[in-house]
């Protein structure tokens, strides 16, 4: 908005339409302009469904710039955006904040060439990491850290653990903040009421009046769809499939697909249904009772990971369902509600709490409700745009 502090947001992520619904709830606090990509070459990498936001005229009260790269898209730390520096030259920040890694090659154009401008007040990055790496990678990042501490006015750090990191390699604590990247638009995710599940339900071919527990995402082993094929089987066999047993739905791709199609041909308790681009997900998580992103922490073959966010769970509970978690990572600070995290694997303790819920009734209505004011308090695009306003505005005036 004309007349506020004027923000250059920087990131790949833009792109993608439903995230680039955040923009008009920046807009609301700042003279925004936003550079992203082009979409073409992220097709089949991130699955996009084409949609761009914006061009580079103005669109409503921001301009969005969706620019061309150079480099590689397979990894979406090693790219360059053209044309990125006359845009950084074109007038005075007060703030700019590239989304992407402190390694990032963006990361690294963005800051040189703001510094080279001598337009911008304020430099800041984003970062989800929260695992520190071993070895001599580990070493060379430490020095990456050390020199973004340096280089940068600010930190948003999307969890918990990636703000120590920061911290640790020198950035002031106040000049941290934790934040998630983008929300859910509660006008596009929404709950449907009874009828209109049923009806869904029917149309996608699941049981109208069973337990429907899911996933949605990469269908790999580190998201613990293996722990909930094996929750499924450690149910007795009354309880699981038919017109009012408990069910498993699960979308996406991923290298365990034909394996659970597989399953699914010789079994009516699992459901293996086809990716879709992002902004159709939620007619599939408004079919669910309860989502579950069992996520485990991955130590293998010079992988170190653990879950970032767990963005798929807020999207359930904007969709109506409720959402639960293993321990690993962020997700127990995204949910901040002990009674739905478990540990990693342990399927007798999500066995319980499917068992819970279905027992009783008046206890998954009062988690619902708490999650669905969990996420009008943090979750949406709105609130996570006047979180970062805030932080931004008190801490660099």
């Amino acid at each position: 908005m004309k007349g506020q502090p004027s923000l250059l947001l920087i990131a790949h992520t833009y792109a993608i339409a439903e995230h680039a619904k955040k923009l008009p709830e920046l807009a609301w606090h700042f003279d925004l302009t936003c550079a992203t990509v082009v979409t073409s070459g992220f097709h089949g990498h991130y699955g996009l469904d084409g949609d761009r936001f914006g061009g580079a005229a103005e669109t409503g009260d921001f301009e969005c710039y969706n620019l061309d790269v150079v480099g590689s898209v397979a990894s979406v730390t090693r790219f360059f955006m053209r044309g990125l520096g006359a845009i950084l030259r074109s007038r005075r920040w007060d703030y700019v904040l590239v989304e992407n890694e402190p390694w990032s090659f963006l990361k690294w154009q963005a800051l040189i060439q703001a510094r080279h401008s001598g337009q911008v007040r304020c430099f800041g990055e984003f970062t989800w990491e929260n695992v520190l790496r071993p070895g001599l990678k580990g070493i060379i990042l430490k020095k990456v850290y050390q020199l973004s501490a340096r280089s940068s006015d600010f930190f948003i750090c999307g969890n918990k653990a990636a703000s120590r990191i920061v911290i640790s390699a020198g950035m002031p604590e106040d000049r941290v903040l934790v934040c998630p990247q983008v929300g859910v638009d509660p006008r596009h995710d929404r709950p449907i009421d009874g009828d209109q599940r049923v009806q869904l339900r029917r149309e996608t071919g699941l049981p109208e009046q069973a337990f429907i527990i899911g996933f949605a995402g990469r269908l790999v082993e580190e998201k613990g769809v293996l722990d909930l094929l094996r929750t499924m089987e450690s149910l007795p066999a009354a309880e699981r499939g038919g017109t009012f047993g408990v069910h498993l739905a699960l979308k996406g791709h991923g290298h365990l697909r034909a394996q659970l199609q597989a399953k699914a041909a010789t079994v009516d308790w699992l459901h293996v249904f086809d990716p879709v681009p992002h902004h159709e997900l939620p007619a599939f998580l408004q079919t669910l009772d309860l989502l579950v992103l069992g996520s485990h922490p991955v130590q293998r073959g010079g992988t170190y990971w653990e879950e970032q966010f767990g963005h798929i769970m807020i999207e359930a509970i904007a969709s109506g369902a409720l959402a639960a978690g293993s321990s690993s990572g962020a997700i127990p600070e995204v949910l901040d509600d002990p009674d739905l995290i478990f540990p990693p694997g342990d399927i007798a303790a999500v066995g319980r709490l499917i068992n819970k819920l279905r027992a009783d009734p008046a206890w998954a209505a009062e988690k619902k409700t708490e999650q669905q004011k969990l996420l009008q308090d943090r979750y949406t695009h709105a609130a996570v745009a006047e979180r970062l306003a805030e932080f931004l505005k008190s801490r660099f005036p």
